[in-house]
């Protein structure tokens, strides 16, 4: 009896250690539920904030991806608008360097048209003082032609007197040949003369006689005969007047030529002026021409500095869209490396519950485990205070 009592309380002993066991078992494995239900609840919040925040930033950077797109595009649509207004801006420069070549070519004609101007008005003005001089020649005063004029102006005075005798000889002829027609009418008639009439009726038409054949020979004077002195004066007189006649032939045709060489002097004035005006007209046209490339070239400036304004513009933009893209790349790689960082919580998390899962279920198998020792000692403590 002794040996069964000492038995049953060894056994009443074992199973006070079991259900203290057991109860320090439950104990904690109401801890571990409660631990594990809180920590549940604690990563369930914490995995759905985390989860949020993934999102969240998961759709961040989607939305900072298409920004960045856009940013590219806006970039190289950009560099595109940059290359062109390079390309204008060349073009320009072109524009500008053979619009100078072109000045340049404009100044170097105005300069040649200038010196072919001061030319023609040299040579005009050459013609001009050649033709006032000829016209002073023409219209010079008789005094200062020379002696040959004077002795002209006598000889032709002496040959008007010479003539103007004639005529009056010639007359005076006419007049006794019609006076000897009427005598020998006379005589015809039957009129009788005396011996004193008839002689000197002879006399006088011996004289007419001799006068007529001496105004027929050319010899007759104002008396009615002509020395030899007087002929020989008469043709010094001549020789002098074909002297003086020579002489104002060679005024006649100097002055002919001196005419001449003025039409053709007044022909090429006149052409001078001409191509004078032409010149002045040229001139005008290529001062026209040079305020119309200044002005073009004043709009070429405004716009050349219109287009660099808008090429810094671009530039500052560009720079100012680089910038954000560059801060947008790394806000992206921060959000990045905080979703990776995330990621990595949350496997950190899910190792956590899946170690607490373990553990749980470890906890839970030996309190089943203890639970079958407690009634398997129930059962003998029962059969042995059966006994």
């Amino acid at each position: 009896m002794l040996e069964i009592q000492d038995e049953v309380h060894e056994l009443r002993q074992q199973v006070l250690e079991s259900k203290e066991k057991l109860y320090a078992a439950e104990m904690a494995a109401e801890k571990m539920r409660l631990q594990q239900k809180e920590s549940a609840g604690l990563d369930h919040g914490a995995a759905k904030k985390l989860q949020e925040e993934l999102s969240a930033l998961r759709s961040k950077y989607e939305s900072r991806g298409v920004e960045i797109e856009e940013m590219e595009a806006e970039k190289y649509t950009m560099a595109e608008d940059i290359e062109n207004l390079q390309e204008e801006l060349e073009d320009a420069n072109a524009q500008q360097k053979r619009y100078y070549e072109a000045l340049m070519t404009k100044d170097e004609q105005m300069r040649s048209l200038k010196a072919t101007c001061k030319q023609l008005q040299k040579v005009v003005e050459r013609l001009q003082y050649e033709a006032d001089l000829k016209d002073l020649q023409a219209n010079a005063p008789v005094e200062n032609i020379g002696p040959g004029f004077e002795e002209m102006e006598a000889l032709m005075a002496a040959q008007k007197a010479k003539d103007a005798e004639l005529s009056k000889l010639k007359a005076e002829l006419e007049r006794m040949q019609t006076s000897v027609v009427d005598e020998e009418d006379y005589e015809i008639g039957g009129r009788s003369h005396t011996d004193e009439e008839e002689v000197l009726y002879g006399q006088m038409k011996q004289e007419r006689r001799s006068l007529l054949s001496s105004l027929q020979k050319g010899e007759v004077d104002g008396d009615h005969s002509r020395p030899k002195a007087r002929r020989d004066d008469s043709g010094r007189a001549k020789a002098e007047l074909e002297q003086a006649k020579a002489k104002l032939g060679h005024i006649d045709a100097a002055k002919a030529d001196l005419e001449e060489r003025l039409r053709r002097a007044e022909v090429v004035a006149t052409q001078a002026q001409e191509k004078a005006a032409a010149a002045e007209a040229a001139r005008r046209a290529q001062e026209a021409e040079t305020l119309r490339l200044i002005r073009a070239k004043d709009e070429f400036d405004g716009l050349a500095s219109k287009k660099e304004d808008e090429l810094q513009e671009m530039n500052d933009q560009l720079y100012e869209k680089t910038t954000m893209l560059e801060e947008a790349e790394e806000r992206a790689a921060e959000a990045a490396k905080e979703a990776e960082e995330l990621r990595s919580a949350l496997e950190v998390e899910k190792r956590a519950r899946s170690d607490a899962t373990a553990i749980r279920q470890q906890l839970e198998a030996e309190l089943a485990e203890e639970r079958e020792e407690k009634q398997k000692l129930e059962r003998l403590l029962k059969q042995a205070i059966g006994q």
